[in-house]
């Protein structure tokens, strides 16, 4: 059977179009052959590729064809938009992670997704690509597969590895892999040496993070704000997360894990609509627990002392008998959520000398005691269940987002969320007429399902797919990027547990881990949007920078002056070490004009 591929026939005199198969000796079929059993088109190239390589899993021999002439391995489903493969068709990608690239159509959307969920279990991983593509385009109609420019394919090479992952989470992917064949010398490969520039691709939310309550309350609210559905679910996990309080926890370890966020919402201008998305998440909560919404939700992040008083425990101090006496009752409820709308005040104040803000957030997070260690009025807090919803722009986080905050860990706390206006409503929806008593019911019994200490434990349909994602969530990522995303695993965990939670489940099952999953994945292509290349060291970056611009390097006098040379050769060392680690700078030395010694030269790789 190899070689067939699908063919529409003209359109017959009643206007239908008939379908038929080629053949390999050139005749097409009379219609009775079962297109999902046939093989993939280039299948038999597959066992010559190197194992656990990445392939393009197009639809038809056309796009695939395409692709395999500039360069990129691609294999074809011979199907028609409203079949799918076989599943033994499938098999022949096993060990390699594949990149789904569908038709630009409802059909060959719905097509390739059923692909996508066959081949998990099967590929190492399985990414999505899609493109703004002409209506009904396919991959062969992409610009870069079209012209051929070299740096276009770099630049596509360089999309299609970054692709979202369908499910789970893939090992970080190296910008300087190999993407050319061996069937087409003149093709493109992505290597380092040529400085290629990631592209910024904004993030896209998986439709597994929509699930259960937190999927009815975005529905619910989308159509009546401007605001990204993003950030109702963000609003949405703190106000849950927060009003369930301390009591359930996941142990790893002896660490144990509460249901309270930390989330960063971040508009890349300050026309991003960030703020909108709040008010019909506090409209929905007041409905469901009033005295939270009423006593519990404050704002205005200045100082770690203030936090404290915020969850503070009574304060007792001795009568002239000697007898303690009571003088704070202190608060009796624990669940606070900090509401900041102006998250970047709060991280211009932690700059300052002296100020407490920082660590005591990251105890808060932690969920350890917190205290001040003064003489007089000292403050205690102990059990505080503190959850945080800050909005904030691109820009402003990644000015006020020091790099002594990178290293302490602060950054790491949040889930940073990208997101932009979803539309244009002059006349602000119709949030007055919607019903919220529904959903308040079901917030309610959620609520009162968690209350109270629990251990929650895994379901076993879980716990496999836990496993193969927690290598991909503790691996080392460098840079800005890396210290923003390296408590992954702790993050998605939380986030998994807010799913059981709100479907009422002690048990953490596979559904809440994919779910989980897919907040954390897009959180992750939040960083990397944000952040980029950025390594988190001002001198080294503004180096990088300048390597960047230069095709023919830059001597250490040169780097020198880019500071006025106000950097000893010391602090030059300390800079290239850092570029070095992060595998960010090539050195070369060599004799230049005649000089009797060897020049150092340092160049982006």
């Amino acid at each position: 059977m190899q070689g067939i591929h699908e063919r529409w026939e003209s359109p017959d005199e009643a206007g239908q179009k008939s379908f038929k198969w080629k053949l390999p000796n050139g005749n097409y079929s009379r219609g009775d052959i079962n297109p999902a059993a046939m093989p993939l088109y280039n299948f038999e190239l597959v066992a010559s590729w190197p194992e656990g390589c990445r392939i393009v899993l197009v639809e038809g021999e056309t796009p695939a064809e395409a692709l395999w002439e500039r360069g990129i391995r691609a294999v074809g489903t011979v199907c028609g938009a409203n079949s799918t493969p076989d599943r033994d068709v499938l098999e022949v990608l096993s060990g390699h992670e594949v990149i789904a690239w569908p038709d630009n159509d409802a059909g060959g959307l719905a097509h390739m997704r059923r692909c996508a969920g066959l081949l998990e279990g099967i590929a190492s991983a399985v990414r999505w690509f899609e493109w703004e593509a002409p209506q009904k385009g396919d991959a062969a109609d992409h610009p870069a597969i079209e012209g051929g420019n070299r740096e276009a394919l770099k630049a596509l090479a360089l999309a299609l590895q970054d692709a979202p992952v369908r499910r789970g989470l893939p090992a970080r992917l190296e910008a300087d892999e190999v993407w050319q064949s061996s069937r087409t010398p003149g093709g493109f490969s992505v290597v380092s040496g040529g400085r290629i520039e990631r592209e910024r691709v904004w993030p896209t939310m998986e439709e597994e993070a929509y699930r259960g309550i937190f999927g009815r309350i975005v529905e619910l609210a989308e159509e009546h704000t401007e605001g990204d559905p993003v950030a109702l679910l963000a609003s949405a996990f703190a106000a849950f997360g927060s009003s369930v309080g301390r009591g359930p926890y996941v142990q790893i370890s002896a660490t144990r894990h509460h249901p309270n966020l930390f989330c960063g919402i971040v508009g890349d201008t300050a026309k991003g609509r960030k703020g909108s998305t709040w008010d019909p998440v506090e409209n929905i909560w007041h409905a469901s627990d009033r005295p939270w919404t009423e006593h519990r939700i404050q704002s205005g992040l200045s100082s770690g002392e203030g936090l404290i008083s915020e969850v503070r425990d009574p304060i007792e101090t001795p009568d002239k008998d000697g007898k303690m006496k009571v003088i704070d009752a202190g608060v009796t409820d624990k669940r606070l959520l900090v509401q900041e709308g102006e998250l970047s005040q709060a991280l211009k104040v932690m700059k300052r000398e002296g100020n407490t803000l920082s660590p005591v957030l990251r105890n808060a997070w932690d969920g350890k005691t917190l205290k001040t260690i003064v003489k007089h009025s000292p403050l205690w807090a102990t059990n505080p269940h503190v959850c945080i919803l800050g909005h904030i722009t691109t820009g402003e986080l990644v000015k006020h987002l020091t790099e002594t905050e990178m290293a302490n860990g602060l950054a790491n706390r949040f889930v940073w969320m990208l997101v932009k206006r979803s539309k244009r409503l002059p006349f602000g929806g119709e949030w007055h007429t919607v019903n919220l008593r529904p959903i308040s019911r079901e917030i309610v019994g959620a609520l009162e399902f968690a209350t109270g200490e629990r251990r929650m434990g895994w379901a076993d349909d879980a716990r496999p797919l836990w496993v193969e994602a927690y290598d991909a969530l503790t691996e080392d990522r460098p840079g800005m990027f890396g210290a923003v995303t390296a408590r992954a695993e702790a993050q998605t965990l939380r986030l998994a547990m807010l799913y059981a939670l709100a479907d009422c489940s002690y048990e953490i099952r596979r559904t809440h881990v994919e779910s989980a999953l897919a907040v954390w994945e897009y959180a992750e292509e939040s960083a990397r949007y944000i952040f980029g290349d950025a390594i988190g060291d001002a001198d080294a970056d503004k180096v990088l920078e300048e390597l960047k611009a230069s095709e023919e390097g830059m001597t250490r006098t040169e780097i020198r002056d880019l500071f006025g040379r106000n950097r000893s050769g010391e602090e030059l060392d300390r800079i290239m070490e850092v570029l070095a680690e992060a595998g960010r700078i090539r050195v070369t030395k060599h004799r230049e004009n005649g000089s009797k010694k060897p020049v150092e030269r340092w160049h982006a790789a």
